[in-house]
């Protein structure tokens, strides 16, 4: 055996590994809020905090005092557009958006959709809400190479939330198994 073919099964059976290893976790699945309703979710929201793969947030990486606009798109359908906006690296830099698209809600159980944002689906959850204070969504998928990320956003109706209210939103969602690499909080 030459001695490229060699290293080249060496550094195969590496990223083997790594790919397993990477992606040891898989997406949850969890139903949402039972007391979510569309009308509750639509508006303005302001992140306060997340747990979020490096995949996860691609493209919020640089995102400080980032928000969200749920709006409706279709009420027969339960379709909604999710605005994010966000300062980048400064709370005085300029203004970056990502707009994507909940769509394909199970009408029976409002509150759980996918959501694209142009290059492939997301499953996309609300696991807690009350209307004019907090939510927090989920969103995971796993890559055709077997690669998991997910998201847990912790947000409220205004700009701040009390930390004893913040710290319960995210035990709920690691109680659930919702952060299965155990990653950090970040405040955001």
């Amino acid at each position: 055996m030459n001695l490229y073919l060699l290293s080249f099964l060496i550094s195969f059976i590496i990223l083997s590994i790594n790919i397993v290893k990477i992606s040891s976790s898989v997406c949850s699945f969890p139903d949402p809020d039972i007391y979510f309703t569309n009308e509750k979710y639509q508006g303005e929201w302001f992140e306060i905090g997340k747990i979020q793969t490096k995949g996860g947030g691609f493209f919020e990486q640089d995102c400080v005092c980032t928000e969200l606009n749920i709006s409706l798109k279709n009420e027969t359908t339960g379709d909604h557009y999710a605005d994010n906006d966000c300062r980048s690296l400064t709370v005085d830099g300029p203004w970056t958006n990502m707009t994507g698209l909940l769509y394909n809600e199970n009408l029976s159980k409002p509150g759980k959709w996918l959501e694209n944002f142009g290059y492939g689906d997301v499953n996309y959850t609300v696991i807690a809400i009350q209307e004019d204070e907090y939510a927090v969504e989920y969103d995971c998928t796993t890559s055709a190479l077997g690669v998991t990320n997910y998201c847990i956003h912790v947000m409220s109706r205004t700009r701040t939330m009390d930390i004893d209210l913040f710290n319960s939103l995210i035990e709920k969602a690691e109680n659930m198994g919702l952060n299965p690499n155990g990653l950090p909080v970040q405040m955001t």
